[in-house]
């Protein structure tokens, strides 16, 4: 499978940790997506790839200039 590769520039790195990461202040994801697309993976059922038209394990989104955001948020 091809896997294609997406560049973000995001506002923001440091999401509040909410629903089922609620026990944490803060979660970090420098990208999304996935490049592996393994069968039994929870996260193919969660609502990032469910909104995409890629089936999953077919892109990744890369947070660009990600270590100078976070630097500035922490």
């Amino acid at each position: 499978m091809k896997v294609e590769f997406f560049y973000k520039y995001p506002k923001t790195l440091l999401n509040k940790g909410t629903g089922v990461l609620s026990g944490y202040s803060y979660s970090l994801n420098p990208y999304a997506g996935c490049a592996f697309g393994c069968s039994y993976c929870y996260v193919r059922q969660m609502p990032v790839p469910m909104f995409r038209k890629e089936e999953w394990g077919s892109w990744v989104d890369i947070k660009k200039k990600s270590a100078d955001l976070l630097r500035k948020e922490l």
